[in-house]
C-alpha cells in the first residue's frame, strides 16, 4: 500500500507495535487483514469460539494453537484465499503473520515459529470443525457475531425490531458428493441449503445444508423456530433491564472503593458481550440468559479481577446475594 507521503492512519489495539501508514514501499498485498483482525479483536468473536470449540488434537504435539488457526482461516477466507493450498504460498507474508498471531510486538516476524500454519494443518483443523458439536458452535457463532456487530455499531444497543429473510440457494458441485442431487429447477447437480439473513443488514444468521433435490420449504419450520429464539436473545431488545442502584442495593455496596470495583466488573461484562447498556443511563440488560448462572458471590472470580466486589467491606446491612444473578461466559 502507499503513495509518496507517509501518513499515519490508525494504530490497531490488538498489537500496538503495528503502525499503518501509506508509503511507497510495498510490504504486503494483504493490508486489509489488519482491519479484519482489529474487528475480530474488538468483537471478541474468536475468544468466544475458542471457549466452545472442542479441540481433539494431542496438545503435546500442537505447534499452532486453535485461536491462531481460527484467525488464520477467517483471514484467508475473508481476503479471498479460499484454496487451502494458498496457505503455503502466504506462510511468510508479514501482515498475515502478525494478524494471525496471539503474540504482541513483532517478534513473530523473525521467528520461524511465527509462520502461518501449513495446508495440511489447516485441513486437519477443518476436519475438527466439521465434528457435529463444533458445527453447532459455528452456527451459533453467526448469530452471536451479528448481535455483537450491531451492538458495536449502535453504541451498545440492540435493534427494537428485525426482519428475517429465509431463502434457499444452490451450491453447484462437479461430482457425486454425498447428499448432492440433480435439481430440475437449477438444471445442475447441487446442494440445496436453507439460509437466514437479517433484513436490511445483510448478516447471515444461520444456514443448514440439505440434499440437492429437496423442496425449498422442506424442514423450514424446524430451521426457523429455534432461530427466532436466538434472534430474540441476541439481536432484539427484550425486557429485563436492571439498574446500577439495583446492584448496590442487592449487595449492600456503599463505599467508593466497592462502587469502583462494581463499575470495573460491569464494564468488563459489557466488553465481553454478557450484558449490554440499556437505553437509559445507568441501566443494563443481560444479553444471553442461556449461559451458566452464577451469583454475585462467585462473581469475584470473574476474569481474575484483582478486587472482588463481594463481600462488601463496609456494610453489614446485606445478608448476601439472594435473587440477583450473573451470567458467566
Amino acid at each position: 500500500m502507499g503513495e509518496a507521503a507517509t501518513l499515519p492512519l490508525f494504530r490497531p489495539t490488538f498489537n500496538k507495535s503495528v503502525s499503518i501508514e501509506a508509503r511507497e514501499e510495498r510490504l504486503s498485498n494483504e493490508a486489509g487483514a489488519v482491519a479484519l483482525r482489529e474487528i475480530m479483536q474488538r468483537l471478541g468473536i474468536t475468544r468466544w469460539l475458542l471457549g466452545r470449540i472442542s479441540d481433539s488434537r494431542d496438545q503435546s504435539y500442537v505447534k499452532h494453537g486453535m485461536e491462531s488457526l481460527l484467525r488464520t482461516m477467517i483471514l484467508l477466507f475473508a481476503q479471498g484465499w479460499r484454496d487451502q493450498d494458498d496457505a503455503d504460498a502466504l506462510r511468510h507474508d508479514p501482515v498475515l503473520r502478525v494478524c494471525a498471531s496471539s503474540q504482541r510486538g513483532l517478534s513473530m516476524l523473525g521467528d520461524k515459529q511465527g509462520q502461518l500454519a501449513s495446508q495440511p494443518t489447516l485441513s486437519r483443523v477443518l476436519a475438527i470443525l466439521g465434528h457435529i458439536q463444533n458445527r453447532l458452535v459455528l452456527r451459533e457463532g453467526l448469530c452471536q457475531m451479528t448481535g455483537r456487530r450491531l451492538r458495536a455499531m449502535r453504541k451498545g444497543h440492540r435493534l427494537r425490531q428485525a426482519i428475517l429473510g429465509i431463502d434457499s440457494l444452490p451450491i453447484k458441485v462437479h461430482g457425486h458428493q454425498p447428499g448432492s442431487e440433480y435439481n430440475g429447477h437449477y438444471h445442475h447437480r447441487v446442494y440445496h441449503p436453507i439460509i437466514a439473513t437479517l433484513g436490511g443488514q445483510g448478516d447471515i444468521l444461520d444456514l443448514c445444508l440439505r440434499e440437492g433435490n429437496v423442496h425449498t420449504a422442506q424442514s423450514s419450520l424446524e430451521f426457523i423456530l429455534p432461530l427466532l429464539d436466538e434472534v430474540q436473545r441476541l439481536v432484539i431488545v427484550t425486557p429485563g433491564d436492571f439498574k446500577v442502584t439495583d446492584v448496590d442495593t442487592e449487595l449492600g455496596i456503599v463505599t467508593p472503593s466497592d462502587k469502583n470495583n462494581r463499575t470495573k466488573i460491569l464494564t468488563r461484562l459489557v466488553d465481553d458481550g454478557i450484558i449490554e447498556r440499556g437505553q437509559k443511563r445507568g441501566h443494563f440488560r443481560v444479553i444471553d440468559q442461556s449461559e451458566e448462572i452464577i451469583d454475585w458471590e462467585s462473581a469475584s472470580t470473574y476474569a481474575s479481577m484483582d478486587s472482588p466486589i463481594w463481600p462488601p467491606r463496609s456494610s453489614s446491612t446485606s445478608s448476601g446475594p439472594s435473587s440477583f444473578t450473573w451470567f458467566l461466559l
